[in-house]
């Protein structure tokens, strides 16, 4: 389902939560930062099991730091093409020249002259065996580590998965009650804080426990919706 135009997901869902809360007929205490919350917890959930957006992007390491920072919007990495024993040739003339040109980064399997891509890749695993470890990379928390640390400035590939976007997005009804869900539990938390407001007939009593329980068979059953959509894709360590 494609957004309406001028409406991407987020706003759809956010609007579809406070009408469903009863907005704007009744009070419906949720900032806008908290709507927001919601989206991207539901966002987040979708994208580890539905995401296929997937490239290879080129990633620039010094000499002498193995940890790199990895930007928010990355959701997994799944692959690191890196070697810290190729050879200059390699890195600096064929290897980082593909790059540039952009085969590597937008289809790995178009390569203009693969004939020379094998000769190359075959020369540098006899020179690897020869002077020692492959290179190997691992995530902790959210920063790529590379093993050795690098010698030299180079470029690795990384293959990486990212947060679900508005076209990424097929099953957007989970979405939108899975948002509301998180919402409701949101609510439910502030409203079960008091026991009742005032009113001209007596102390007005809130819904805040209900709330809470509907949120959580809600979430219950979408997460059960979810996991026969697809399987989750984690973190792998190469």
């Amino acid at each position: 389902m494609n957004p309406k135009p001028g409406k991407n997901v987020r706003v759809r869902v956010k609007d579809y939560i406070m009408r469903s809360l009863g907005a704007p007929t009744i009070k419906v205490e949720l900032t806008e930062s908290q709507l927001d919350e919601c989206f991207d917890f539901a966002l987040l959930l979708y994208s580890q099991y539905c995401s296929t957006s997937e490239e290879y992007v080129p990633l620039n390491v010094q000499a002498d730091v193995n940890g790199y920072d990895v930007p928010e919007d990355y959701l997994a990495i799944r692959e690191v093409i890196y070697n810290p024993h190729y050879s200059d040739f390699f890195l600096n003339d064929f290897f980082d020249g593909y790059i540039t040109s952009g085969y590597f980064y937008n289809d790995w399997g178009r390569i203009a002259t693969l004939t020379d891509y094998v000769i190359q890749t075959t020369y540098n695993d006899q020179y690897i065996r020869t002077i020692g470890k492959e290179g190997t990379w691992e995530m902790v928390g959210n920063k790529l580590y590379l093993y050795p640390t690098p010698t030299r400035n180079m470029i690795v590939l990384a293959k990486v998965q990212f947060l679900a976007d508005d076209i990424d997005i097929r099953f957007i009804e989970w979405i939108k009650e899975y948002s509301l869900a998180h919402a409701k539990e949101i609510l439910g938390r502030v409203r079960s804080k008091y026991q009742g407001l005032p009113g001209p007939r007596g102390d007005l009593s809130l819904d805040g426990d209900k709330l809470l329980s509907e949120s959580e068979t809600m979430k219950e059953k979408l997460k059960e919706s979810l996991l026969q959509m697809s399987e989750p894709i984690g973190f792998l360590v190469g």
